[in-house]
């Protein structure tokens, strides 16, 4: 439970808990569980020996439980109480059990892009961080949070990987309808600056930019961007 909590770096509710646990020990087949119970099920539900743990952590003051809010249906979320014990607690932690215990709260938190991004991320699986990544990207752009829209876009476009081995430069491209996406959301978040970098990154040379119509209006995007950022001369310069 402890690892668990220290690992997430935020709290948790008990149903959360349960499903971490569940995705560890599948995670590490017959392998040693993180407790002596019967198998997680990861219905939401502590079993007898995660339930223990939790009010061991919380007798001991290793843990602390937040008010509950109206809404919460989970249950009261629990934290670790102090940075310097999550940090111990996850010094504690092998290599190849933080990398798991990553993945299973990756999983688990699966209906929290943003954190499962992260998660997967520390967990070394680049693909599945970059799908989190767009996931929580559209939820922020659905919210009007262009900020952290773009933020989670940077990281999906940092994660890219090239749908075929680069043994060509012309195959390793990066993906022009993101980088587009990643303009207009520079753009929203007041950012006209890197608005027009995104967008110049798409029109690179060499880079296919669709049909002429698709091209011309990447032009004229990008035309506008440079006009927002103050550089009304490349902005002109893009419309010609």
């Amino acid at each position: 439970v402890l690892r668990a909590l220290a690992m997430a770096e935020g709290p948790l509710a008990p149903d959360e808990l349960a499903a971490v646990a569940a995705a560890y020990q599948a995670g590490e087949g017959r392998q040693a569980r993180l407790s002596t119970g019967r198998a997680r099920t990861g219905h939401g539900m502590l079993d007898g020996d995660l339930a223990a743990g939790l009010q061991e952590a919380l007798r001991e003051r290793f843990a602390v439980a937040l008010p509950r809010a109206v809404d919460d249906a989970a249950g009261g979320r629990v934290r670790i109480r102090h940075e310097l014990i999550a940090s111990a607690l996850a010094t504690d932690l092998l290599p190849d059990q933080r990398r798991r215990m990553h993945a299973a709260l990756a999983t688990a938190l699966a209906v929290h892009p943003a954190e499962a991004a992260r998660h997967w991320l520390r967990a070394y699986e680049p693909a599945r961080a970059r799908a989190a990544a767009l996931q929580a990207a559209a939820a922020e752009e659905s919210a009007g949070a262009d900020a952290d829209a773009l933020r989670h876009l940077e990281l999906a476009i940092e994660l890219a990987v090239p749908a075929a081995a680069a043994l060509d430069d012309a195959v390793d491209h990066p993906d022009v309808a993101l980088l587009r996406r990643a303009a207009e959301a520079a753009l929203a978040a007041g950012d006209p600056g890197r608005a027009a970098a995104f967008a110049e990154s798409a029109l690179a040379p060499g880079i296919p930019s669709g049909d002429r119509v698709e091209s011309a209006a990447a032009w004229d995007r990008l035309g506008v961007y440079r006009w927002e950022s103050g550089d009304r001369e490349a902005a002109l310069g893009a419309h010609a």
